[in-house]
C-alpha cells in the first residue's frame, strides 16, 4: 500500500525522525506562506483606511509579493497533499487577475468603498481592486487569493487526516495524564522525553517545552498514576525539546497543532488546525487570530513568550485535560 504524505514512518517501526523532520519543515514553509498573504492583505487594507500616501508601484510590489509567496505554498501543499488540477487553476484565474492590477485599469469604486474625495484618486482605486483581488469581498468577481489559501490549507490537513498509520505503531512510548487519565502516544525526535518500557512516567519526565506547558494547562501536577487505565491513545505527539506536532482525531473532528517554543520571541510560532464543525469548537484562546477556512478553521500566534506560555496552556486545559477530547465552553 502506497505511503501517504501526512505521517512520515518506517514500515513497522514508528516514526522516521529524519522524514518527519522534513515534513515538519515542510508543513512550517506552507503554514509561513500562509501568514505571510494575511498579512499582505491587512497591510494593504491598514493603508487604505488609514490615507496613508502611495503610489500605483507599492500596488505592484505587493502583487508581486502576493503572487510569489501564493506560488510557494501550493508548491508546499503539493508536495504533501499531492497534485490538485482544482487548485491549480485558481491560481491561474488569481494570475489573470493580477495582470489588471499590474495595468491599472481598474473600476470606479462603488458601494463598498468610502467616499471621501481622496479615496476616488487613482491610486486608492488601485488598491482597492487589489484588496477585492486578495482578501475577496461582496464586490469581489472572482475567488480571492485568500480564498485559494484556505483551500489549499483545507486539502492539507485533510490529507494528514485521512492517513491511517496514525494508529499506534512500534518505537512510540505512551503518557497518561493524572487529571484526565488522557492517553498521549509520544514519538520523541531526540531530548523530548525520558521513556522507561515504552512509557513516560509523569510530565517531569518531559522535556519538550510546549508539550510540558500543555500538560501543566490540563492538570497534570506531575504525580506517576498509581494504577494506569490502559485505556486507547487520544493524541500524539512527536517532540524535540522545542518543537511540539501535535495530533488528535476523534469522529470528524481533527486536532492538527504546530509550535515552536523557545523563549526568544522571533522564533516562536504556533499554529493550530480545527477540522469539523466550526459549531462545536472552543473559543480561541487570548492572543490568538480565529480565521474560517475549507471545512474548518485555523488560529495563529506569534506573540511575546509570557502570552505564549499562557496559550499553551489553555490550549492544553481544552484537548487535554478534558480526557483529550475538544469541547465547547
Amino acid at each position: 500500500m502506497t505511503e501517504k504524505p501526512g505521517w512520515p514512518r518506517r514500515r513497522g517501526r514508528g516514526i522516521d525522525p529524519i522524514r518527519w523532520r522534513l515534513h515538519i519543515a515542510r508543513l512550517a514553509s506552507f503554514l509561513r506562506r500562509a501568514r505571510q498573504l494575511r498579512d499582505l492583505a491587512d497591510d494593504a487594507k491598514e493603508k487604505y483606511q488609514e490615507d496613508y500616501v502611495f503610489d500605483r508601484h507599492y500596488v505592484s510590489s505587493l502583487t508581486d509579493s502576493s503572487l510569489e509567496r501564493l506560488e510557494e505554498l501550493l508548491f508546499d501543499a503539493q508536495v504533501m497533499a499531492g497534485w490538485d488540477d482544482a487548485l491549480e487553476q485558481r491560481f491561474r484565474a488569481c494570475h489573470a487577475q493580477a495582470e489588471t492590477l499590474y495595468s491599472g485599469a481598474v473600476t470606479p469604486l462603488d458601494d463598498d468603498a468610502p467616499g471621501e474625495p481622496l479615496k476616488n484618486e487613482p491610486e486608492y482605486r488601485l488598491l482597492a481592486a487589489f484588496s477585492r483581488w486578495i482578501d475577496g469581498g461582496p464586490k469581489a468577481a472572482d475567488p480571492s487569493v485568500m480564498a485559494l489559501v484556505h483551500k489549499a490549507v483545507g486539502s492539507v490537513f485533510t490529507a494528514v487526516r485521512d492517513d491511517r498509520s496514525l494508529a499506534a505503531g512500534r518505537g512510540l512510548a505512551s503518557l497518561e495524564v493524572t487529571q484526565s487519565e488522557a492517553v498521549i502516544e509520544i514519538a520523541d525526535l531526540g531530548g523530548g522525553v525520558e521513556q522507561q518500557d515504552g512509557k513516560v512516567a509523569s510530565v517531569r519526565h518531559v522535556h519538550c517545552e510546549p508539550l510540558i506547558l500543555m500538560l501543566l494547562g490540563a492538570g497534570d501536577e506531575g504525580t506517576e498514576p498509581s494504577t494506569l487505565s490502559g485505556g486507547a491513545p487520544s493524541s500524539l505527539a512527536v517532540v524535540d525539546r522545542q518543537h511540539l506536532s501535535f495530533r488528535q482525531v476523534s469522529g470528524d473532528s481533527t486536532v492538527f497543532l504546530e509550535t515552536t517554543f523557545t523563549g526568544r520571541h522571533r522564533s516562536n510560532w504556533l499554529f493550530l488546525y480545527q477540522g469539523g464543525d466550526l459549531a462545536s469548537m472552543f473559543e480561541p484562546p487570548a492572543g490568538t487570530r480565529a480565521e474560517p477556512t475549507a471545512g474548518g478553521r485555523v488560529l495563529w500566534f506569534d506573540g511575546p513568550p509570557a502570552r505564549m506560555d499562557r496559550t499553551l496552556s489553555n490550549l492544553g486545559a481544552e484537548l487535554i485535560g478534558r480526557r483529550g477530547v475538544p469541547t465547547t465552553r
